[in-house]
């Protein structure tokens, strides 16, 4: 008997405790977690009599964005996104859910919004630790969509890229994909109080101080990145600026015109494979979903012409090897092959600006302006040799820049293979 009531007297002990938690206006469940780019935390405290949640997050300010989801999936989350205002220095807080593992929307039916109340630190960026951090108070009013008897509700946390920022003001700003991931629980019961009365705001708005508490991290960290946007550039960009003309050097510098065809072929391949990556990446985001942006629409025209381009020079090749005749082919093939390389060079440009990635732009015009310079000027080198070899006459320039024939075999050879 004695043993029995020990355990009821206990079991009861416990319980009033956790029920004169939850009328402690210190009450808070907080969750911390040291990234590779800093530690972010997330604490909060729930109101049983109205169903309110208040909430106060931090994290590195160097990310982009960073945001705290409801559940232990993208789908159907209620998710809390945060990052720079207009200004720089303060902070946009957007609720958004996802019907899938892709860019989450706003959602303009959660009324979430941040709580500068008098008296507690203001949202915003701020200097902790010679670090600038997002530091975040929101409430939630009315029903959280959350059980606040749970004691270990599921959440997410991501933090977005950090090699670009977001200014703005707009709740429906585009992000890009998270580069850091995980999951926790959280116990709501333990950070739930009686009334507003009791919420400790100036205690739940204090930056830099957190540790964890009745919290737990599931699964450990996940590192993430975006290959297939990627993968999309470097088959496209490395196409359009460096493989494509390589092949131009091997058939007119160097005169080996199955090589020439290979890499051609072998960028053609690149192009229809990249394209493919990049439709199949913009059902990912919310501002390219609808594929009708400039970059989405010339990078398609860019595609179909490297198509076309490599479809003239193969029928041009196989009837000339059957009439050793030029044809219309050949000859739309080589004033072609400037345009496509031209249109997929300026596409480049683009997609890096619809992407929010407009400062590669630099790298990459460099890049792309040497590799072209390096071609024009092998080029003219080419042709000044070739025509002093021949002896420098305007006659012999013709020939060797492959417009005057000097016999149907050489001639119509190279423009079959151009």
């Amino acid at each position: 008997m004695q043993p029995v009531l020990t355990t009821l007297f206990l079991t009861t002990t416990a319980f009033l405790e956790a029920r004169q938690d939850v009328s402690n206006g210190s009450s808070t469940s907080a969750f911390v977690q040291t990234t590779d780019d800093g530690i972010i935390s997330f604490a909060v405290t729930a109101v049983q009599q109205t169903g309110d949640l208040y909430f106060h997050l931090e994290a590195p300010a160097k990310n982009s964005w960073v945001s705290v989801g409801t559940g232990s999936r993208m789908q159907y989350s209620l998710m809390w996104m945060v990052y720079r205002s207009a200004n720089g220095t303060g902070v946009t807080l957007s609720s958004r859910t996802a019907n899938n593992h892709v860019e989450p929307i706003y959602a303009p039916n959660v009324p979430c919004e941040l709580n500068n109340e008098t008296g507690t630190n203001p949202s915003g960026i701020v200097d902790h630790n010679g670090q600038k951090t997002f530091a975040v108070n929101a409430v939630c009013p009315g029903d959280s969509m959350l059980n606040f008897d749970n004691a270990a509700q599921d959440f997410m946390f991501a933090l977005g890229p950090n090699d670009r920022t977001i200014n703005d003001d707009s709740k429906r700003a585009n992000i890009r994909r998270h580069s850091i991931y995980g999951a926790f629980t959280l116990d709501l019961r333990a950070a739930t109080v009686q009334s507003l009365n009791d919420v400790d705001q100036v205690a739940l708005a204090a930056v830099g101080n957190w540790q964890i508490k009745n919290a737990k991290l599931v699964g450990g960290l996940k590192n993430d990145l975006d290959w297939v946007l990627i993968i999309h550039v470097v088959f496209l960009c490395g196409s359009f600026v460096i493989l494509f003309p390589i092949g131009v050097v091997f058939l007119r510098v160097l005169d080996k015109v199955k090589w020439h065809a290979y890499i051609q072929g072998v960028g053609l391949v690149l192009i229809i494979v990249g394209v493919g990556l990049g439709l199949g990446a913009s059902g990912q985001y919310v501002h390219s979903q609808s594929t009708t942006s400039a970059h989405q629409v010339i990078g398609l025209i860019a595609g179909a012409l490297t198509l076309i381009q490599f479809g003239l020079g193969l029928r041009n090749h196989l009837i000339f090897k059957r009439t050793l005749t030029p044809t219309m082919y050949g000859r739309i093939h080589i004033y072609l092959g400037p345009l496509v390389l031209g249109v997929g060079f300026v596409n480049g440009f683009l997609g890096f600006n619809f992407s929010g990635a407009g400062y590669h732009n630099v790298v990459y015009g460099l890049v792309s302006g040497a590799g072209f310079f390096v071609l024009a000027g092998l080029l003219f080198w080419n042709a000044r040799r070739k025509a002093k070899k021949a002896g420098g006459s305007r006659k012999d320039w013709g020939i060797k820049m492959g417009r005057i024939p000097t016999n149907p075999t050489t001639a119509t050879d190279v423009r079959a293979t151009v």
